[in-house]
Formats: C-alpha cells, structure tokens, sequence
C-alpha cells in the first residue's frame, strides 16, 4: 500500500493484543494507525483497502489474545 515501510503508532501496536476488542474500538484502532496516511495520486482507495486489511488483522489478534 505505501512506497515504503509503514508502521503504526506504537500505542496502536500495545492495543492490538487487548483480548476481546468490539467492533468500534478495532474500527478506531485502525482509523488511528492510518492517521497520517496519505494517499497518492488516483490510489485513494488503497487506504480504505488497508483500513480493512488492518481491522481484521485487529479482530485476529485480539481474539488470540483473549486465548491466553
């Protein structure tokens, strides 16, 4: 998506791993991890392919957290 490495706020990456996120706070978190994201051209769409890319990467991780 990006031409080049990105990586989310570290206090995204710490709340990643909550057990048992809801769908708002997952949606808020990927929200935030995309905060200074810009788009690039006619490829504006990319972003909300990531915002979805990352919520569910959000919904997996929390659910392994809630695992133990």
């Amino acid at each position: 998506v990006a031409p080049r490495p990105y990586r989310v706020y570290g206090s995204v990456e710490e709340e990643v791993t909550t057990p048992n996120l809801d769908e708002e706070t997952i949606a808020g978190l990927a929200d935030h991890a995309l905060l200074d994201a810009e788009p690039l051209g006619k490829n504006g769409y990319k972003l909300e392919l990531a915002a979805s890319l990352l919520r569910e990467a959000i919904r997996e991780l929390s659910a392994a957290g809630a695992d133990g």
